[in-house]
């Protein structure tokens, strides 16, 4: 999701705070119920957890043995130590107490002569205490706060007797009321091997080996000829036999390509899809700003789950009023990335459409329209989807890395199908497979509406903009109706604490209140078309647009990033944000890249059309496919949570975006490339038959 995580750790200020005495007092009163907290959970961990005589399990007798040895052997020191210990930032939700790991699973206990102490090794496993107390000014509006803690225990002893034990001394050191243990979740280094870590490693192999078999055939049919030929016009010079032999090797070489099997092997081919790929020309018909606005679009997106799925791996994270205008700005933006592709999307489907519709008239498939944006999203999606299904719990380990991987599997065996037909987002999102691919759900259902938008336009210009403002203002509707239900501020997470999981599910991952970028886009598209890709305006309409785009721009940046608590503007305008906000974006970046096609764009048109972004727009897909899990896998294998800083997290960003750019440009080559080149395959045998 745009993470679960970061949801329940996100800043957010009581709502019901009217005065500045109230917030001391319920700053005072927090204060103390954590202060009562941590001296009950001190207390477990100074509890002399000897079990008693009649209790006779391997466990018991490996923890008396522990316990009994502590105040005098340093093998049973090791055991302690490795034990989690509050520190700091606990108001700010630091709430997680590692401990050490490694020194866990290294501590191990001597044997002795008595063959009733058998030998054991450390076990380190994840105590989650939940406090009804602490309820820190993040998490005022939200559920009781959760205590991980970080602990080592005799690996005789299973998750079920660990939790056992710390219920029962709860219930005796009488504090049950206040803490509640939670099941206990124990670190193993051994992996299960389940029928989709089977499928991946097939699968992969058959790619791979396809791969390899594609480019050995691609390298025979371009190159031997060609050094056959040249060894024959040396020794026989003169002689037209060398001439007849050239032509019977591209007629070979033909040969080889004519068979539909063959076509699909080499379109595995690294040695003609890296030059492909790396190539920086654009072709004629499109619409080089859109590369740049991708690009950025994909970076933004990036930051804001690193910052989403990172927050909990982090300690003195601050809170929203100590964070930056630029920050504040960028964070915006982040929101608004989506919006982007949106718009994009209606563009291009609108955009290609028109034109090939105005030379074939009505001699258009839609069912290859709608094969054709299935196939492009889905073989890289589902065979992604399945990499990280079935081999992501080999890819870690330690104590951050969960048992369970990715979070979401269970979801995921149940619901995938949910995935495959893009209907995830309508499920609330605690029940999502891969929550973060809700766009892609979107995009498709807009693409499949988006004929009832763009065959009006065919007819008349009129019947086409009435169309689109009949769906645009369906959506406004629609989103400004939610909003005063259900009292939702601006559009970002962090003002909608009070029902965040609603906010999520019914109005940032809904299509019906997405729908207005995509509507602007299609308009875009129009306009696009029927200029031939260039636009000519004069400088009042110039003027006029620039202006437009500024003041929208930041109109919606501003109320979108304004976060405290004090501004924060009422409920009927903010329906009104909320409504239209998304539509102006989308009119703004609609504008630029009307501008930048038609070359009114001046240095934003060279910055956006730079040559590198044509390449690495190429990437966007995998990127957004890959890069969640990426960042998951970095933090999971982390051994203790880190502190935040603004350079700290720059820099992780910054490095798990060039790696998610790495493994993207590998996924592209396997999956993507090969799978665009197979449906034109398909397709242009289908046409010779």
């Amino acid at each position: 999701m745009l993470g679960n995580s970061y949801l329940l750790t996100s800043p957010n200020v009581q709502e019901d705070v009217d005065t500045e005495q109230n917030v001391t007092t319920n700053d005072v009163r927090n204060e103390q119920n954590l202060e009562c907290s941590l001296n009950e959970v001190d207390k477990l961990s100074q509890l002399n957890c000897t079990p008693r005589e009649d209790n006779q399990s391997n466990c018991a007798r490996d923890i008396h043995r522990l316990f009994s040895n502590i105040s005098n052997n340093i093998w049973a020191l090791q055991f302690l130590d490795s034990w989690g210990k509050p520190g700091p930032s606990i108001l700010k939700d630091s709430l997680h107490f590692v401990g050490n790991y490694k020194q866990c699973r290294k501590a191990k206990a001597p044997s002795v002569i008595d063959k009733r102490d058998s030998i054991f090794n450390g076990k380190y496993c994840l105590l989650t205490i939940s406090s009804k107390n602490l309820m820190t000014k993040r998490r005022a509006n939200l559920e009781p706060a959760l205590l991980q803690l970080g602990s080592c225990w005799p690996d005789s002893c299973s998750e079920y007797e660990i939790t056992k034990m710390l219920q029962q001394v709860l219930l005796e050191l009488d504090i049950s009321s206040n803490l509640t243990v939670e099941p206990t979740e124990c670190r193993t280094e051994t992996r299960e091997t389940t029928k989709a870590t089977i499928a991946a490693i097939m699968i992969f192999s058959l790619i791979v080996a396809m791969m390899f078999c594609g480019t050995g055939l691609d390298i025979l049919i371009n190159w031997r000829p060609q050094s056959i030929c040249k060894r024959l016009s040396k020794q026989d010079e003169g002689l037209k036999i060398n001439s007849k032999f050239k032509n019977s090797d591209i007629s070979r070489s033909e040969t080889y390509v004519q068979g539909t099997g063959v076509q699909i092997l080499l379109a595995f081919s690294l040695y003609t899809n890296v030059p492909k790929l790396l190539r920086s020309a654009a072709s004629n018909d499109s619409l080089p700003a859109i590369n740049g606005i991708r690009c950025f679009s994909t970076m933004l997106i990036v930051l804001a789950h690193v910052m989403l799925i990172g927050t909990p791996y982090f300690i003195n994270v601050p809170d929203r009023s100590e964070l930056t205008t630029i920050e504040l700005v960028l964070y915006a933006l982040t929101i608004l990335a989506v919006d982007n592709f949106f718009t994009i999307s209606g563009l291009l489907v609108t955009y290609k459409t028109l034109k090939e519709m105005s030379t074939k008239r009505w001699n258009i498939s839609w069912g290859r329209f709608y094969f054709h944006r299935f196939w492009r999203l889905t073989p890289p999606y589902m065979l992604s989807f399945l990499f990280f299904l079935g081999l992501q719990s080999f890819m870690g380990f330690g104590a951050l890395w969960a048992t369970v991987q990715p979070a979401d599997k269970p979801l995921c065996e149940e619901s995938w199908w949910t995935n495959l037909l893009y209907v995830n987002n309508l499920n609330p999102v605690i029940q999502q497979c891969m929550p973060f691919t809700w766009y892609l759900a979107a995009d498709m259902q807009f693409h499949i509406i988006s004929p009832l938008m763009i065959i009006p336009f065919f007819f008349h210009v009129y019947a086409g903009v009435i169309t689109c403002c009949i769906f645009l203002l369906a959506q406004w509707l629609i989103t400004a109706y939610l909003s005063i239900q259900n009292d939702w501020y601006t559009t970002n997470l962090l003002q909608n604490m009070n029902s965040p999981l609603d906010y999520v599910t019914y109005y940032y991952m809904a299509p019906y209140c997405r729908l207005g970028p995509f509507v602007t886009g299609v308009v875009a598209g129009y306009i696009l078309s029927s200029n031939n890709g260039r636009v000519s305006m004069n400088k009042l309409t110039l003027v006029f647009g620039w202006l437009f785009c500024c003041v929208f721009s930041v109109a919606v940046v501003y109320f979108g990033s304004n976060l405290k608590e004090e501004n924060l503007i009422s409920v009927y305008p903010a329906a009104i944000h909320n409504a239209v906000s998304r539509s102006a974006w989308g009119l703004c970046v609609c504008w630029i890249i009307v501008a930048c096609s038609s070359g009114y764009g001046g240095p934003l048109n060279s910055l956006l059309s730079w040559s590198p972004f044509t390449v690495l727009s190429r990437l966007s897909y995998m990127v957004y496919l890959l890069h969640s899990n990426i960042v998951f896998i970095f933090f999971g294998n982390l051994d203790n949570v880190l502190t935040f800083s603004s350079l700290l997290f720059w820099m992780i960003s910054s490095c798990l975006l060039m790696v998610t750019c790495i493994v993207s440009f590998i996924f592209v080559l396997a999956i993507e490339s090969p799978m665009s080149e197979v449906e034109t395959i398909l397709f242009k045998n289908q046409r010779k038959d």
